[in-house]
């Protein structure tokens, strides 16, 4: 199985459906993964589904809704219990914070890059650093695709 991960606020923010579009697929749709430390997203019902896990360290909120899920704020103890729920892939698309995190404690295996010359209004601060060297390096339409593997220890 698979999953895709946001933090709560790409998810207050964006509302992502975290689904597989505009291309065939003969497995179901992966699990949504969302990361709210807080419980932030206790009011917001519309994320509750069968289909998504809610980690958070409100135990309250943990409490009251099936989809939310407690865990110690570690993301190696999130990664093991999503392990223990069968979830072998996990696509981390966002945001900031949450990429840093897994940067910053090396939890990540690919690192998929898209970038432009576009400017979208002000925007937040996006992901910057070495991760590594860049395995390839492609154009998409007008932006430029860089993947990077961390390299084993």
């Amino acid at each position: 199985m698979s999953a895709i991960m946001v933090g709560s606020e790409t998810a207050l923010t964006d509302a992502p459906q975290l689904t597989v579009r505009h291309v065939p697929i003969t497995h179901q749709q992966p699990w949504r993964v969302i990361v709210d430390r807080r419980g932030r997203l206790q009011h917001h019902p519309a994320f509750f589904d069968d289909r998504t896990l809610i980690y958070t360290t409100n135990t309250t909120f943990a409490q009251q809704v099936p989809q939310a899920v407690s865990f110690d704020g570690e993301l190696d103890t999130l990664l093991d219990d999503l392990g223990q729920r069968g979830i072998q892939s996990l696509l981390v698309e966002g945001g900031g914070a949450l990429v840093r995190a897994f940067l910053a404690t090396n939890l990540w295996q690919r690192f998929d890059i898209y970038q432009t010359d576009a400017v979208l209004g002000t925007g937040i601060k996006g992901v910057v650093g070495n991760q590594g060297p860049v395995a390839t390096q492609t154009r998409v339409g007008n932006a430029l695709h860089q993947v990077i593997y961390r390299e084993a220890k």
